[in-house]
């Protein structure tokens, strides 16, 4: 914890300009003898990243901090103003000669598989969790470029990986000593890196070939690993031009890329204060203090730029486990709209589905109560259907004349150690279209809604709802956290637990579904059944509120994207999101936010809401159901204060 400390203006911009290696300056100062508080530290920590940036950035800095009330937003705009610089100079190279094409930023995530040896005394420790942040890597460390460790490295790990990106954390290159290595870095080599990044030693750009893509930053601080961890994956433009020759490379070379997804910035950047966002924490610290939750992650973006993604407290309120931003939480509700929503939007566009085509018309269920009833009316809950799956049947001790040992026909887990046979899902979908719909037309908010979109998606598609939303959005935008059945891909820990059901599955809750209805469906729903951390699941709204694309593909249609989010003439909700409602009193959603907000929460405590007027983006993911159903996240309004909190800090 560093000690806060008060200061006058004065010393704060002459300690700037010190660290900048300025010794004097001409400036006009306004109530100079005015004090604030500043972390001292925070510029002697950065002084070579400081002292690296131009004469008119640290002026713009010393400008601002005559300016700024609080340490914590002088922190956030040197952070703001280092990275920016680093951005400006780090140097993309031979991305577009003529054997490469745009390589950078890396496309088709879905069939990429990453890769990281780095080669030097230290690891760029920042470059890869920005890295982790983009897409799943595999990483490896060697402190020489030896080469037969290296091509054993890619013998032991290529079955997994298909693109190596090399790092070289301030190794000098020798042309004799590194021959063997050095070869590795040309097209010829059996050894082929999609990319080479050179952190420090300007002098290595001679010896990799032009045939392969380059990354040059002229340090190794914190804020050029940052960056071009960014650069490469399209998180921010390369814009840097090399100042001297190098090699084969002229002055003034470097190729430039436009941005196509995520940028993380600090909140100054996006024009939001520090000092008002730490609202956020005092909020979520009360809240786990009443126990509303034991943890949650929350994560704010602006204008398709991170500018905050915390974790706080802890897995269960035992206080073992803290809360990291890599954890996932079951987003219950959530899935309705970053799953079934979206591939129903998807089906559209393919003219697989039409908004008022009928059931009947894809599904032969002909003695049917569903046959006559609009894709639409499922989607805004104007169905007339019951509110929960018909499930009791199956539900507490009842589930026990069902259970079976997993056998080929009885494969559909309901928890762990839990299987029944595939007839009892017929059963709940036979129960489902004979189902009456007494309040046709009027709204009635309605898990079985989504689970009819579900069959109706899947005998479609030709594909169950996980291998299709992991084909079409999820693995193409690089996302390895979101999905269904998270079990299979993470170890039990890695899984905010959420209840401990003694009644019906007799376990603690952990990687399975806690939704009733849809842990009989097998985990795979159309209600619920996903599991995500809250920075997959931004980048599935983000993709929304940019109109259907993200990192240079588009998705969905950006009408149809608009017509799904618009308002219904019914009542406030869209077509599968919740909406802000006129009177602002939509659940879990902050009065601030406008009247365009569309999202969606979740009964395990969780809501993602996207404001296109502000292009604001706000996640929230708890398990306030652990160890039981807890309603005081509710009862202290706890999501829409936070993200009220929000707003507040961009005013």
């Amino acid at each position: 914890m560093y000690a806060y400390k008060s200061m006058p203006r004065r010393t704060v911009q002459s300690l700037l300009f010190a660290a900048a290696g300025l010794s004097s300056f001409s400036f006009a100062y306004d109530n100079a003898n005015e004090s604030i508080n500043v972390l001292p530290s925070i510029i002697a920590q950065q002084r070579e990243c400081i002292r690296a940036l131009s004469g008119a950035a640290i002026r713009r800095l010393v400008t601002l901090s005559s300016e700024v009330g609080n340490s914590k937003n002088l922190k956030g705009l040197i952070h703001t103003e280092l990275l920016r610089a680093a951005e400006s100079s780090i140097v993309l190279l031979n991305n577009n000669n003529n054997n490469i094409k745009n390589a950078i930023p890396y496309q088709n995530l879905d069939k990429k598989r990453f890769f990281v040896l780095e080669i030097g005394s230290t690891s760029a420790s920042f470059f890869l969790q920005r890295l982790g942040d983009y897409a799943k890597i595999g990483t490896a460390h060697l402190a020489t470029p030896d080469r037969a460790a290296i091509e054993q490295l890619i013998a032991t790990h290529g079955a997994r990986y298909n693109n190596v990106i090399l790092a070289l954390n301030g190794y000098a290159l020798d042309a004799q000593r590194d021959a063997d290595f050095i070869d590795l870095l040309t097209t010829k080599s059996k050894v082929v890196a999609t990319a080479v990044v050179n952190f420090a030693t300007a002098d290595n750009l001679a010896f990799i070939d032009k045939n392969i893509v380059a990354l040059h930053a002229e340090t190794q601080d914190s804020y050029r690993q940052d960056a071009a961890a960014q650069i490469l994956f399209g998180g921010t433009a390369a814009t840097g031009r090399l100042a001297a020759a190098h090699g084969p490379y002229a002055a003034g070379t470097g190729d430039a890329t436009v941005a196509s997804r995520f940028q993380f910035v600090a909140p100054e950047a996006v024009g939001a204060s520090s000092e008002k966002l730490a609202a956020v924490e005092r909020i979520v610290n009360d809240a786990m203090s009443a126990h509303a939750f034991p943890g949650c992650q929350v994560l704010v973006a602006k204008n398709g730029k991170v500018c905050y993604n915390k974790s706080f407290g802890y897995m269960e309120y035992n206080g073992y486990q803290a809360v990291s931003n890599d954890n996932l939480y079951d987003l219950a509700s959530i899935t309705k709209t970053a799953a079934t929503t979206i591939s129903v939007m998807q089906s559209i566009d393919k003219g697989l589905i039409s908004l008022d085509g009928r059931l009947g018309d894809y599904l032969d269920i002909p003695n049917s109560t569903l046959r006559t009833h609009t894709v639409r009316e499922f989607l805004t809950h104007t169905s007339g259907l019951s509110a929960l799956m018909p499930v009791q049947q199956y539900m507490n001790a009842n589930i026990n004349a069902y259970r079976c040992a997993y056998t080929k026909g009885c494969t559909v887990k309901v928890a762990d150690g839990l299987y029944i046979p595939q007839s009892v899902v017929n059963n709940i979908y036979n129960t489902i279209y004979t189902m009456p719909t007494p309040s046709r037309g009027g709204f009635k908010y309605s898990d079985v809604n989504m689970n009819v979109l579900l069959a109706l998606l899947e005998d479609r598609n030709n594909e169950r709802i996980d291998d299709l939303t992991n084909a079409a959005f999820y693995q193409q935008m690089g996302l390895w956290h979101i999905g269904y059945s998270p079990t299979e891909r993470f170890s039990a820990q890695a899984i905010a637990p959420t209840e401990q059901d003694n009644t019906f599955r007799a376990q603690l809750l952990r990687g399975y579904v806690h939704d009733e209805g849809a842990a009989l469906l097998g985990g795979v729903a159309g209600n619920a059944g996903l599991f995500s951390n809250a920075l997959d699941l931004a980048v599935v709204y983000q993709m929304l509120l940019n109109n259907g694309t993200y990192g240079n593909i588009q998705y969905i249609q950006s009408a149809t994207v608009q017509q799904f989010v618009g308002t219904t003439a019914a009542h406030h909700r869209g077509l599968g999101f919740d909406k802000q409602s006129a009177d602002r009193k939509t659940n879990g959603c902050g009065k601030l936010a406008s009247i365009d907000t569309y999202g969606h929460t979740g009964f395990t405590g969780n809501c993602v809401w996207a404001d296109p007027q502000n292009q604001l983006l706000f996640v929230f993911l708890s398990n306030r159901v652990y160890p039981n159903r807890s309603n005081v996240i509710n009862k202290l309004d706890v999501r829409e204060r936070v993200h009220d909190a929000i707003y507040a800090a961009f005013q």
